[in-house]
C-alpha cells in the first residue's frame, strides 16, 4: 500500500509488481491486487506484474484476471 501511494503521489507511469517470491494466492490476495489496478487506473499508471510462479499464474487464469493484472508479460494499461 505504501509503494503504491507513493507511485500515485510521484507522478510514475507505470508500476511493476514482483511477484516471484509470492508462493500462495488466495482469492482475497487477488482482489487486493484488483482493487490497486483499479486505483492505478483512476490516476492514468499502468500495471505489470512480472516474476509470477506458474502456480501464481493459474491462479490468475481460473480467476480470468491474468491480462487485466498484465499478467505473463503483458501490461495492464489504464483504461483496459
Amino acid at each position: 500500500a505504501v509503494v503504491l501511494a507513493v507511485a500515485l503521489l510521484d507522478g510514475v507511469a507505470e508500476v511493476h509488481l514482483d511477484l516471484s517470491e509470492v508462493a500462495f494466492l488466495d482469492a482475497k490476495g487477488v482482489r487486493t491486487l484488483v482493487d490497486a489496478r483499479r486505483s492505478l487506473d483512476e490516476v492514468g499508471v499502468a500495471l505489470r506484474t512480472i516474476g509470477a510462479s506458474e502456480q501464481v499464474r493459474r491462479v490468475f487464469a481460473l480467476t480470468g484476471t491474468s491480462h487485466y493484472l498484465g499478467i505473463a508479460g503483458q501490461p495492464a494499461s489504464a483504461g483496459d
